[in-house]
């Protein structure tokens, strides 16, 4: 990608793509000034990661080598990677959909070091990467996923289908969603990834 390229031309540093780690996504090593990614990323996924990580080296450069102590995510880091983001959310930037430029556009405010379970950012992550084989969805596959609402951004009272049964949705509890199957009125945990037919919202 251009604009990747060109924001690495400001601060080299060495890449590597390695194999995928349970716990981390990417790395930086301010010793060796170099970056690990994941090699099973989404493109999404990939890019936002990379200037994460991108973040941290500005950092290194900008006041751990001066000697100054600041915070690993704290508000320099939040500053360089804010300013990294924002063009990836402007109407002209080619590369990424119209819908996950206003998740980007929603994120930057509240910019945090791990992305919520949860979140309509980790959501269309999880999409990307289950629609292109990169990940495996526990509950469903990809056609149950793509092109649907993620169930985290359905309303709290609203009924849906999900794997041609009716659920009501009750509450969120982390990376799940607590729901009634509306015919037998039982309670069950969906995961909050998944892909859902929205038949009715709440009015108010």
């Amino acid at each position: 990608m251009p604009y990747c390229a060109a924001e690495f031309r400001k601060t080299p540093c060495s890449i590597h793509v390695v194999r995928p780690r349970k716990r981390l996504l990417g790395t930086y090593k301010p010793r060796t000034l170099e970056i690990t990614l994941n090699a099973n990323l989404g493109p999404s996924r990939f890019v936002f990661t990379f200037l994460h990580e991108l973040a941290h080296h500005r950092i290194n450069r900008d006041f751990w080598k001066q000697g100054e102590r600041v915070a690993a995510h704290g508000a320099e880091w939040r500053h360089y990677f804010r300013e990294l983001l924002w063009p990836l959310t402007r109407p002209d930037f080619p590369a990424f959909s119209e819908d996950y430029k206003e998740i980007l556009y929603r994120y930057l405010p509240n910019i945090r070091a791990s992305i919520p379970q949860n979140s309509p950012l980790y959501n269309y992550f999880m999409q990307e990467e289950i629609a292109l084989g990169l990940k495996k969805a526990p509950e469903s596959g990809p056609a149950e996923v793509v092109g649907l609402p993620a169930l985290a951004e359905v309303p709290v009272g609203s009924t849906f289908t999900f794997r041609q049964k009716n659920y009501r949705k009750l509450k969120n509890r982390r990376s799940f969603a607590l729901c009634e199957e509306l015919s037998s009125k039982k309670n069950y945990l969906i995961r909050l990834y998944v892909g859902v037919q929205v038949e009715e919202v709440p009015k108010g």
